[in-house]
């Protein structure tokens, strides 16, 4: 949301103002706490006052001490609902830094090792590419950033922590997986996220195939039980004897923003694959052809 012109029909002239309490993270007497319509990464959140100024300078002592007191609330949900690794912290002031929406907002933005390729001068630049969501193409080389190309190897960063990052974020409501085999061991590691994003009402669409019959039966019925009683998950075998089937790949994105996380590479859905195996997947900077293909297959 922070990237939201204000409406002009609305007569306080703030987007935030029009989200209801039942959508905010945390509030107390001057503040309350959204999660970011466009998120830099996932678990990207905002702290906002309660009355409409435009600039930290505004804001009275009370407030501060409030805004403040969130950003610690804040900070504490969203290492238990994501671990990140660190966090930036600040506020766009002004036109000419980058501020869009009148009404003074603080970026709680969690930071993950390997989200960017060289993360060292912080602040200065936050996340390389990901500033201006308000363009409608970006590319590393539009940008001038180098493309934050996360190895998830299965040693130092193991894939199922980031998978169930993806499912509990709220800003994806879409979600598509595509594996050569599904086992219930991998299933297990992922089932309570995975649950966690269809009662949100996330569109969850997951491909496998019965190529040299390793998906498990014990995880198709699992996924079947779970097709029953959520409408939005549909569960699809991909079927020809003559045609080997080798992708895997998660897809993370959202049909009202540009919010996407794609992971390619080596893991199926096992417990091995997600975690403790060694395993190379590769975090992509956006959906390319993915999506298409998906659909086709």
């Amino acid at each position: 949301m922070s990237g939201t012109p204000p409406d002009s029909n609305d007569p306080a002239g703030s987007p935030f103002l029009g989200v209801p309490p039942s959508a905010w993270i945390a509030a107390n007497r001057g503040a309350f706490a959204i999660w970011d319509s466009f998120p830099v990464s996932p678990g990207h959140a905002l702290v906002i006052p309660r009355r409409l100024i435009s600039s930290w300078w505004e804001a009275t002592d009370e407030e501060r001490h409030d805004l403040i007191a969130l950003i610690d609330e804040v900070k504490k949900q969203i290492e238990h609902r994501f671990a990140p690794d660190g966090f930036n912290v600040g506020f766009n002031a002004g036109g000419a830094a980058g501020q869009t929406v009148p009404h003074l907002h603080l970026h709680v933005i969690p930071r993950y090792a390997g989200d960017v390729e060289d993360p060292r001068g912080g602040i200065r630049h936050v996340m390389p590419g990901k500033g201006n969501y308000l363009a409608q193409t970006r590319t590393p080389e539009s940008t001038g950033a180098h493309a934050p190309y996360a190895l998830f190897d299965g040693v130092q960063r193991r894939l199922e922590q980031e998978l169930v990052r993806n499912l509990q974020e709220p800003a994806f409501d879409r979600v598509d997986l595509v594996v050569s085999f599904i086992m219930r061991s991998g299933l297990d590691l992922i089932d309570e996220a995975l649950q966690d994003a269809l009662e949100r009402d996330a569109e969850v669409r997951i491909l496998t195939t019965d190529y040299l019959q390793i998906t498990e039966r014990a995880a198709l019925a699992r996924l079947l039980d779970l097709a029953e009683d959520f409408p939005n998950l549909a569960v699809r075998v991909f079927r020809d004897p003559g045609t080997s089937f080798h992708p895997k790949a998660y897809v993370f994105w959202s049909q009202r923003t540009n919010a996407v996380s794609v992971l390619v590479g080596s893991s199926n859905l096992s417990r091995s694959g997600l975690s403790g195996g060694v395993e190379w997947n590769v975090a992509i900077p956006g959906p390319g052809e993915t999506l298409e293909r998906f659909a086709e297959l």
